[in-house]
């Protein structure tokens, strides 16, 4: 048997490439934002900045596919629909501020079970102003004290934008602690 050495041996270096799944980072990460006629916009340039900033790959998810008109009259391309795409696809979801968007999202059957299945599978939900009555919509109980649900006015997504991003790099919710309402 060979005999024990004085010295402790060196460490081997820790691959870059298993540093980078430690990190907390929303790289490439996949973000939906709904939209609809009459979205309050400022707020969603702005997020969508922060996100792609942060390296998030963000997606405008809309009721149909197409143009649609913000508050302001900017025109919003929506390449991807509620019916077509599976919310299992995305980390993170946000619900937009603007009562007519919230209204024309409201009716759609497809944007209840959009929020809740990303809700049961324990991801990251932001709504701003409005958008909270998506939440109760679709039978989801939140207040700011929940993880994994932000509530946020749309003046206030400078401040929010970064505790937002910081949910989404911690992955996923526990679905225990999210029960929908009954």
């Amino acid at each position: 048997m060979p005999k024990t050495s004085a010295t402790l041996p060196e460490p081997d270096a820790i691959m870059p490439v298993l540093i980078a799944l430690t990190a907390l980072s929303i790289r490439q990460r996949q973000i939906a934002i709904l939209i609809e006629n009459g979205v309050e916009h400022a707020s969603l340039a702005a997020l969508y900045g922060a996100l792609t900033d942060a390296g998030a790959i963000v997606h405008l998810v809309g009721t149909r596919i197409g143009i649609f008109v913000g508050t302001n009259g900017e025109n919003i391309a929506v390449n991807q629909s509620l019916e077509h795409t599976p919310s299992v696809l995305f980390d993170a979801l946000i619900l937009p501020d603007g009562n007519k968007a919230v209204h024309a999202l409201a009716t759609s059957l497809d944007t209840s079970e959009f929020i809740k299945n990303l809700y049961r599978n324990g991801k990251t939900i932001l709504a701003l102003g409005s958008g909270r009555q998506l939440l109760d919509r679709a039978a989801i109980k939140a207040s700011n004290q929940d993880d994994g649900v932000l509530l946020a006015n749309s003046s206030d997504v400078a401040g929010v934008a970064l505790t937002f991003i910081k949910a989404i790099a911690a992955q996923r919710y526990l679905a225990g602690n999210h029960p929908l309402q009954t």
